[in-house]
């Protein structure tokens, strides 16, 4: 019988695509059936652990569970490059390297080591810190990594590592957002804020922290720690700003006594002839006479000087915890740790100005001193008239006057019965002295007493 051509060439090309087909799924593990890539976002993952007892990253763990499909036919290597976002041909390489290496995660794996990766040695450090300095966040860490070492390394990093070893504690509370606001130059605008809070570990009571800021630069000019708040404290921080940098043109403060005249705790019946807001404190005063403008922000709006707050909140977190690392040299008495306090306080802001970059500004705050709009203060201005405490007082006809339950006597005239049931001003300087004008002129002074 003889044999049709076109049958026998037929059987001849079914044997070559048979063949073709075969060599192709052994050489390259290739399916004839192409199966959707549809899985289940349910289904949970095989976790991969390393040698080191850690899962690998999302990529690895990815590649392996792509192309373990794709050996197993459930997938073909071109969904497979579509899911992983390669080529076709690096897919390849990388199945090829999965099959010859038994279907380990290792095979997958770069063996590349990165230029910046960290020793085991500086690891080893960064736990030996994190569990030394738990209370330490992780910008703080990196600093004091640097410090001891030399080595500049990422606050991510000791992120990272802190939670491998189970060493971070996240922050979970989340603040609500406030529109910002910021001066055009240094100087322009200093907020000044009392922070109570126990800031010398080896004392257990709340400290007031008396600090101005800088709303330009970030730039925390002066700080210090007082056993009271009150007013003269206040003064003083003031009086050190000016002394050091000048006088800016305004102060920024919240509604507390010591700014704002508040009546409370007064009799109803007390019939008031000035408004509250006419009555200036003595600190208000102080910085008028001086030409500084006073503002305050709305009563129990705390956010209104957020930069402060902030910053505050940089010291409860940073500086008690470097005072702690020094905490065997702090005095036990009471006056005593504060001055020392005080100290390592102005050393602290020094290297605060100086290293630290602001997250918004992303400048050092001794980096954005200008422009400036600081000025000096006038010659003929003693800054003793003005930090101080002025009262009115009323000479009697043997030429004394009352003043704290003391009675003084006035020696020196201008002329004779110059102000017999006249009125006087008394300045007042807290352990300094108390001193006598009339008229604006500089009469007497006398000694300070404790009772005053």
């Amino acid at each position: 019988m003889k044999k049709d051509k076109n049958s026998s060439s037929r059987s001849s090309y079914s044997h070559f695509f048979f063949l073709f087909l075969f060599l192709f799924m052994s050489n390259f593990g290739y399916t004839i059936s192409s199966v959707p890539l549809n899985r289940d976002k349910s289904h949970k993952k095989e976790e991969i652990v390393m040698s080191q007892n850690r899962p690998y990253s999302k990529k690895v763990t990815l590649r392996y569970y792509t192309l373990t499909l794709a050996a197993n036919f459930r997938i073909t290597l071109k969904q497979a490059a579509e899911e992983l976002k390669l080529s076709y041909r690096q897919t390849l390489r990388l199945f090829k390297r999965f099959i010859n290496g038994g279907r380990k995660t290792t095979s997958i794996v770069s063996k590349k080591i990165a230029w910046n990766k960290l020793k085991k040695s500086d690891r080893k450090k960064v736990i030996e810190l994190s569990d030394k300095y738990r209370d330490f966040n992780n910008c703080h860490l990196a600093d004091i990594f640097q410090e001891e070492t030399g080595k500049k390394i990422s606050h991510e990093t000791v992120r990272n590592i802190r939670i491998e070893t189970d060493l971070y504690k996240p922050n979970l509370k989340k603040r609500r957002p406030h529109k910002r606001f910021e001066m055009q130059a240094f100087g322009q605008l200093i907020q000044l804020d009392t922070s109570e809070h126990p800031w010398i570990p080896t004392i257990e009571k709340e400290l007031p922290l008396i600090c101005t800021i800088d709303d330009f630069s970030r730039d925390p000019l002066v700080a210090f720690i007082y056993e009271h708040d009150t007013t003269w404290n206040n003064m003083k921080v003031t009086r050190y700003l000016i002394e050091n940098h000048g006088l800016p043109e305004a102060i920024y403060t919240d509604n507390d006594s010591i700014f704002k005249y508040i009546r409370s705790d007064d009799p109803l019946h007390v019939a008031y002839h000035k408004d509250q807001q006419d009555v200036s404190t003595q600190y208000k005063r102080a910085l008028s006479e001086l030409g500084i403008t006073f503002i305050q922000h709305k009563p129990f709006q705390p956010e209104s000087k957020g930069k402060i707050e902030r910053f505050f909140r940089s010291l409860q977190d940073r500086f008690i915890n470097e005072l702690k690392r020094h905490i065997d040299e702090i005095p036990k008495d009471v006056s005593g740790a504060i001055k020392y306090a005080n100290k390592f306080l102005y050393r602290f802001l020094t290297h605060w100005r100086t290293h630290h970059i602001h997250s918004i500004t992303k400048f050092r705050p001794v980096e954005r001193h200008t422009p400036s709009v600081f000025k000096p203060v006038p010659a003929g201005i003693n800054l003793d008239d003005m930090f101080c405490f002025k009262w009115e007082r009323l000479v009697k006809k043997d030429n004394t006057f009352q003043f704290s339950n003391r009675t003084y006597q006035l020696t020196k005239f201008i002329h004779k019965n110059a102000y017999p049931y006249g009125k006087i001003m008394v300045y007042v300087i807290p352990g300094k002295s108390l001193r006598v004008f009339y008229d604006g002129q500089f009469i007497q002074q006398f000694p300070y007493r404790k009772d005053v």
